[in-house]
């Protein structure tokens, strides 16, 4: 089989991922799109994994020039690039220098647009159309990008945990001692001319 032949023929074609999505959008059925080999765009009910980027086809992007990495952006917005490129330039090492590359793509798209600012005719119109749809596919990697690094952070996870339980552990500790908390929470609102009703200080649920 060669990398452009289509191992799944009889199911639709999309031309890029925002055309797949927005048809799963309207769909009755839970759908997700996934890029085939053949280089289109299909929908599946399974949840698919994001595709793994073959060895070399990072450090070959990472030592592109800026313009051939631009090129390849673009195309990827178009939904024309390879699934090996799409899935490297969605890797930690690649996120930085796509991101920079998107910024490029939405000044261009708002020097365009400011060009052709208040002209009506049907051509434009419909030019100024597809544009705000790239925007808005840029705005869709962006947020890609974001969860990306955000996935990436260091120590993360860790501290959402320590977060809760030092959050369990002070509710357990004010349930334990209620009286003193209550005394001090009584202490605290009549400096602040509050008056206590003990049927309404706040209580917190115990956590273990």
């Amino acid at each position: 089989m060669n990398v452009t032949d289509c191992p799944t023929a009889k199911k639709r074609k999309y031309p890029n991922r925002a055309t797949a999505e927005a048809k799963a959008s309207v769909s009755s059925t839970q759908m997700y799109a996934y890029q085939c080999q053949c280089g289109s765009w299909h929908l599946t009910m399974r949840r698919t994994a994001a595709p793994v980027a073959p060895p070399g086809a990072v450090d070959r992007l990472a030592s592109m020039s800026d313009h051939d990495f631009q090129l390849e952006v673009s195309a990827e917005l178009r939904g024309r690039s390879t699934p090996e490129v799409a899935a490297a330039l969605r890797t930690p090492q690649l996120a930085l220098r796509w991101g920079v590359a998107l910024k490029r793509v939405l000044t261009d798209i708002h020097a365009d647009l400011a060009k052709k600012k208040g002209v009506q005719d049907p051509e434009t119109q419909e030019w100024r159309a597809a544009m705000v749809r790239r925007s808005g596919i840029v705005h869709a990697r962006q947020l890609e990008i974001r969860s990306l690094r955000k996935a990436e952070e260091p120590g993360t996870r860790e501290e959402q945990v320590k977060t809760q339980a030092a959050n369990a552990a002070r509710r357990r500790l004010i349930a334990a001692h209620r009286s003193e908390y209550e005394e001090y929470l009584k202490q605290e609102l009549e400096r602040r001319g509050l008056e206590f009703e003990q049927a309404k200080a706040p209580r917190l649920r115990e956590c273990s």
